[in-house]
């Protein structure tokens, strides 16, 4: 699990380290093995012919199936002290730390997710259960800056700006 940023009000990143090097690693697999088979296919001994566009088709849809693996490993989480922004699959959701409700990450779960109200909670693929103990000490710094933005907001640790 990689960490940039610091602790002095900084964002701070954390993307899946291993999660990555599984993408792509199977990436350059996938793309070895079209180009094996699209060499070994050239001729064939039933006769038939694998044509120059048949090859060229074969490692164009290895590329997208290499980059389709590449993309799943684009997860990323970045938090810093008023927000945390949340990279998935399928997009970039953005929320106020006075929006969430809670940082949960049962010794169960593969990764950990922000509950929101209203019962909706969004999945921090950027942590994976798979990075070992980086995991726990990301999650561990998210419900630091949770309660650390909650604290600033309640009522108390305002400052009325009165002298």
């Amino acid at each position: 699990m990689a960490l940039t940023g610091g602790v002095d009000g900084s964002a701070q990143v954390w993307v899946p380290r291993r999660l990555r090097q599984v993408c792509r690693w199977s990436a350059v697999a996938v793309l070895v093995l079209v180009v094996v088979l699209t060499v070994a296919l050239r001729a064939s001994a039933a006769g038939s012919v694998f044509g120059f566009g048949d090859q060229l088709s074969l490692i164009a849809l290895g590329a997208v199936i290499a980059a389709a693996l590449l993309y799943a490993g684009r997860p990323r989480v970045v938090a810093d002290a008023r927000t945390v922004r949340v990279r998935n699959m399928l997009g970039t959701v953005e929320h106020p730390w006075s929006g969430v409700v809670a940082v949960q990450f049962d010794e169960h779960s593969s990764w950990p997710t922000l509950e929101l109200p209203a019962d909706a909670s969004v999945a921090l693929l950027g942590i994976q259960r798979s990075d070992g103990p980086a995991a726990d000490r990301a999650v561990a710094e998210l419900r630091r800056l949770h309660a650390a933005a909650r604290t600033a907001n309640s009522p108390a640790g305002r400052s009325t700006g009165r002298a």
